[in-house]
C-alpha cells in the first residue's frame, strides 16, 4: 500500500512539474512575441518621427537664412544624426 501511494505521489509530482515547465515555456514564447511586436511598433514610431523631422527641416530650408532658422536646422540635423546612429 505504501509503495503504491509513493508511486502515485511521484507520478503526480512529475505531471505537476511537467505542466509547470510547459506553462513557463508558453509564457516565455508569448513574452518574446510581444517584445518583437513592441520593437516593430517602436521602429515604426522612430521612422515616422524621422520623416516628420526631415519634412520640417525641408520647410525650414525654404524659409530664409536668418540666424534663428540656421540654429533650428542645425538642431534638427543633429537629432536626425542621432536617430540614424541608433
Amino acid at each position: 500500500m505504501i509503495p503504491e501511494s509513493m508511486f502515485i505521489l511521484g507520478v503526480l509530482a512529475a505531471v505537476f512539474l511537467a505542466g509547470a515547465s510547459l506553462g513557463q515555456l508558453l509564457l516565455r514564447l508569448r513574452l518574446a512575441k510581444l517584445e518583437r511586436a513592441n520593437m516593430e511598433l517602436e521602429n515604426k514610431k522612430l521612422s515616422s518621427l524621422k520623416r516628420v523631422l526631415h519634412s520640417r527641416a525641408i520647410i525650414i530650408e525654404h524659409r530664409g537664412t536668418r540666424q534663428y532658422d540656421r540654429e533650428v536646422r542645425d538642431e534638427i540635423d543633429e537629432i536626425l544624426g542621432d536617430i540614424e546612429n541608433t
